[in-house]
């Protein structure tokens, strides 16, 4: 099925994109997520697989949440600093946009496939990757608001929001 393997091929090219956002991060705790979102991806692209090969749909629910939560729990309860740079920034707005994309691929053509299996499952993957498009754009925000000098800590007009 035509749709199946395009849907497989974006899935790796995504694994791909994130392994090597990872690889480019400074940041351990932002690492860690890219890292996890590469794991979902796999488990995205072999779910796929297992659909096309049997026509059996089992996907495990995705903890990219609650890890991410985590992890970004971990960064700001570390008090540590954090440097980044716009190259990063633009890589992480990039990853966000693709899973927009992804996430809108799978809605148009879940329609399209043949079993009722099938569409359930592009209609969860589609959930997914609005999912994992609201993570890197946690990130982005979490990044934006790292710069030097971006939060006001004045306690008349404290404005650091609660991540």
């Amino acid at each position: 099925m035509q749709i199946l393997d395009y849907a497989m091929q974006m899935e790796l090219d995504g694994e791909k994109y994130y392994r090597e956002l990872a690889t480019t991060c400074q940041d351990g705790g932002i690492r860690g997520i890219l890292e996890y979102m590469a794991d979902a991806e796999v488990k995205h692209y072999e779910t796929l697989k297992q659909i096309k090969d049997s026509g059996v749909v089992d996907m495990a629910a995705d903890a990219v949440r609650s890890k991410a939560k985590t992890l970004f729990q971990e960064m700001m309860e570390s008090g540590e600093t954090f440097d980044f740079n716009v190259s990063e920034l633009c890589l992480y707005e990039k990853a966000r946009d693709v899973e927009f994309k992804t996430r809108d691929f799978y809605l148009e053509h879940a329609e399209e496939v043949v079993s009722d299996d099938a569409k359930a499952l592009f209609k969860r993957l589609a959930d997914e990757e609005g999912l994992h498009a609201n993570i890197i754009a946690s990130i982005i925000e979490f990044v934006e608001h790292a710069e030097p000098g971006h939060w006001v800590e004045d306690a008349e007009w404290y404005t650091k929001e609660v991540y």
